[in-house]
């Protein structure tokens, strides 16, 4: 038992589910267990459980394959509460902890009872069970079936999978931890699984036939997944055979057969594909052999185990299988000599953003324009276009894969208005399988994508919208899982020099740095070499600024400016200055506050007497420790009104003024501060003062044509400078 503080409850409730293996699911605080599904599991067989205390504090997250489980609570601001508050909250956790316990302890036994309970009730499997039919697999003493009808009955409850309610008959699977009965399976004729609600099941096991008695000298157990692929195997062999029920069991499984038969042959029977990790692994820790079905060249899609061997190529394929096994393979370092390697520079799409052959990511909140942004990114490299800072893009071809904008009425007309080559986009929309079609996934479609670059020939980028779309059963805030989804990814990106884009939306605590607010594990940003966020300029909600956050591979590239009129993204002229991530994407910080507040009352003092000319008003704040980024933002705040002074047609130096105040002009601010109010400047001093404001409003004033038109006020303001 473990237990996660987190500061927000979404963080919370994320990290104890990652923690445990159980997949997230939003559940409402009212004290009750909603069930969840682990990872790795088909849909819907509802192996965990999630509990919220009706206070929103916390709460608990079981898994009940693995019997652990994890505690999460809201991390509160101990600041704010006295001792005793402090106390009483430690001592109502604990005391919710050890309730949980006492459930959990009842639950167990109450999944043990109803399993004796099914086992009395049930009849001896038949042969013309539709599910060991279509197995071809014969019944067994040690399985026995059911009604529904009857099973609900002592349930309590209809057992229900990813397809729903399970239905006819069940046959049921005893599974054991050690001598005794803990719960059962269920498998109904349409080979839909569904286990007794909290059941133990952790190191938990079905056996195909009675165990002997000694040490197990002479004596071969065979040990896989599931109920048919044992059947198989012991029918084809006349070994013992166990079933762990799951391939993540099959290594408690393995240490509980080998203590008890320490003088045993145990074989493990591989899954190929994500089971057959687990399956090496087991067979490693017991010092048993592995054995692994052998289809030949052309294994069937969807066939995996020895049951499907079995059916594909007859018991002998299977027998000859496991006559073949052998110890795992052991692991041997691969190594490079340096002097080996080719220095090579770091090839550009857009110099200094996205490199070709890498992972760059792109996040930001809904309705920020990221999907448009990489859409222009995307149009100018299908035409060689300029970018927005400067330089050419790479002529090239494009791949999209997009799970939330149509083709037809979003994405199409999108590249028409940003002018790219609709010739040269491609988009990935599934996986043809037989004569069916699937959704793309990252985690087994690699080839597939990698298929589908050297077909199409001269990619140049892959934009995947948004990235944790395809990740099929992995869990995203777990980093050992999203850096094995990414590893082959990037690999690919370096082997055919093909940029990869990857759209990511945020975490909300704005309480966090830039660099960990990709929503998901910091694997994401971790593994990418260039990540740039999107965030609304705080001075004006109609422009966003495009801000790295993370750059590898080149000095980090000055932010840039961008707008969406009648659906076209359009860049500012110039870069950003005095702007990073951090202050783009969090709401204002206390000390920023504090510091904008100051500028606040010295503009209200300095302005009170009438307009000042706006050059010695920047000076004054400069010179008590108010950066420039910060008076301008002040001066937003009050509506302070700026107009140039001079002959018509020609430049003239600016004025400040308040909203209400009448444009006169006073004496010269002073250059000390003297107010009480400006006592704390000199602490809030920046330490590199800024010297231009974020995406201000672009001017439109007749006066300002002779600075060539599209100057922006404040621009004008510094040309006085």
């Amino acid at each position: 038992m473990s237990v996660i503080l987190r500061n927000t409850f979404d963080d919370a409730l994320r990290a104890a589910c990652a923690d445990v293996g159980v997949v997230y699911k939003d559940v409402p605080a009212d004290g009750r267990f909603h069930r969840a599904d682990v990872e790795g599991d088909r849909r819907g067989h509802d192996d965990a459980s999630i509990k919220v205390f009706a206070d929103g504090e916390g709460g608990f997250v079981h898994n009940w394959k693995t019997d652990e489980e994890t505690f999460f609570f809201v991390n509160d601001d101990l600041g704010e509460m006295t001792e005793t508050d402090r106390r009483n909250r430690e001592q109502r956790r604990a005391d919710r902890i050890r309730q949980a316990d006492q459930d959990k302890v009842r639950l167990h036994a109450d999944a043990q009872w109803k399993a004796a309970m099914l086992w009395n009730a049930a009849t001896p499997a038949t042969a013309d069970h539709p599910y060991l039919n279509r197995k071809q697999i014969s019944p067994v003493t040690t399985l026995r079936e059911i009604d529904a009808t009857a099973a609900a009955k002592i349930l309590g409850y209809t057992p229900k999978s990813s397809d729903g309610p399970l239905s006819g008959r069940f046959l049921v699977v005893p599974i054991k931890v050690g001598d005794k009965i803990s719960t059962a399976e269920f498998i109904d004729e349409a080979g839909n699984k569904a286990a007794i609600y909290g059941g133990l099941k952790k190191a938990g096991y079905w056996s195909a036939q009675r165990l002997p008695d000694g040490n197990g000298k002479g004596f071969t157990v065979l040990i896989g997944e599931g109920v048919a692929t044992v059947l198989s195997a012991t029918e084809a062999t006349g070994h013992a055979a166990i079933a762990a029920l799951s391939c993540g069991n099959l290594n408690a499984v393995a240490h509980v057969i080998r203590e008890r038969y320490p003088a045993a042959t145990l074989i493990i029977l591989a899954d190929i594909g994500n089971g057959q990790t687990h399956a090496v692994e087991a067979a490693r820790s017991i010092n048993g052999l592995l054995a692994i079905p052998d289809f030949g060249d052309n294994r069937p899609a969807g066939m995996t185990d020895f049951n499907d061997l079995s059916v594909h190529s007859g018991a002998h394929a299977v027998k000859s299988a496991i006559a073949k096994a052998s110890w795992p393979q052991s692991e041997a370092p691969v190594l490079i000599r340096l002097s080996d390697v080719q220095p090579e520079k770091i090839r550009w799409a857009w110099e200094g953003r996205i490199a070709l052959g890498k992972l760059c990511l792109v996040i930001g909140d809904p309705g920020t324009g990221k999907s448009t942004a990489t859409l222009d990114v995307g149009s100018r490299i299908t035409r060689g276009m300029a970018w927005p800072d400067g330089g050419l893009a790479p002529l090239g071809n494009v791949i999209l894969l997009s799970a939330e904008d149509g083709v037809a009425d979003t994405i199409r007309p999108r590249v028409d208005l940003h002018g790219g080559n609709p010739n040269s986009f491609y988009i990935l929309q599934a996986i043809k399988q037989n004569d069916s079609e699937r959704a793309f996934n990252l985690v087994s479609d690699i080839d597939a994508l990698e298929n589908a670059i050297t077909t199409i020939g001269n990619v140049r980028l892959v934009v995947i919208d948004p990235l944790s779309a395809y990740l099929g059963d992995k869990n995203s805030y777990k980093d050992s899982e999203i850096r094995s989804v990414l590893a082959p990814l990037i690999a690919m990106a370096e082997r055919y020099g093909v940029a990869i884009i990857g759209i990511m939306h945020m975490g909300k605590s704005e309480e966090r740095k830039a660099l960990y607010r990709a929503l998901g594990s910091i694997a994401f940003v971790a593994a990418a070499r260039t990540v740039f966020a999107v965030g609304k300029d705080k001075d004006d909600s109609e422009c966003q600024i495009f801000v790295g956050v993370k750059n590898n591979l080149a000095q980090m590239p000055k932010a840039l400016a961008y707008r969406i009129v009648d659906g076209v993204l359009r860049w500012e002229d110039r870069p950003i200055e005095g702007v990073d991530a951090d202050s783009i994407l969090s709401g204002s910080a206390p000390e920023e506050l504090g510091a904008r507040r100051d500028a606040v009352e010295f503009l209200k003092e300095t302005l009170a007497a009438g307009e000042r000319l706006a050059t010695e008003t920047i000076k004054a704040a400069r010179e008590i420790g108010i950066s420039e980024r910060t008076l301008n933002r002040a001066k937003a705040e009050l509506g302070v009104k700026s107009r140039p002074k001079g002959k018509p047609g020609e430049p003239g130096p600016w004025f400040w003024r308040l909203p209400d105040a009448p444009p006169k002009t006073a004496t010269p601010p002073p250059k000390v501060a003297k107010s009480e109010n400006l006592a704390t400047f000199e602490q809030v001093k920046d330490a590199t003062p800024v010297t231009s404001i974020s995406s201000p409003k672009i001017a439109t004033s007749p006066d300002m044509a002779a600075f060539g038109g599209n100057l922006r006020e404040d621009d004008r303001e510094k040309f006085e400078l």
